[in-house]
């Protein structure tokens, strides 16, 4: 068995910061704050090294998204759309215990 492997990131209201993942399986996880039109998802930094790839169809209300197949690589949390006053998102990524 692996070691546990999250990464959660608060009051995101555009794209943040990259992270390196070992890869395996994952779930994701999103909870909105004052839902207006922001959505969210998971991106993989493509080969090109330069554009981002959504790994899932974005969310657009709190939920679940999982199984994910993941391989290694650099990854982002990305959040789309015009926020308004306290419009933001919680994320958590975490691989699948026991993979």
């Amino acid at each position: 068995m692996r070691a546990q492997e999250a990464i959660t990131k608060t009051g995101l209201a555009a794209a943040g910061d990259a992270f390196e993942l070992a890869g395996g399986i994952y779930q994701a996880r999103g909870i909105v704050h004052s839902h207006s039109g922001l959505s969210f998802t998971v991106s993989s930094l493509g080969p090109d090294g330069a554009t981002w790839q959504a790994m899932f169809t974005a969310l657009t209300t709190s939920g679940v998204q999982g199984p994910l197949y993941l391989p290694p690589g650099q990854y982002r949390f990305d959040v789309s759309g015009t926020p308004g006053t306290g419009e933001t998102w919680d994320a958590a990524l975490a691989r699948v215990p026991n993979e």
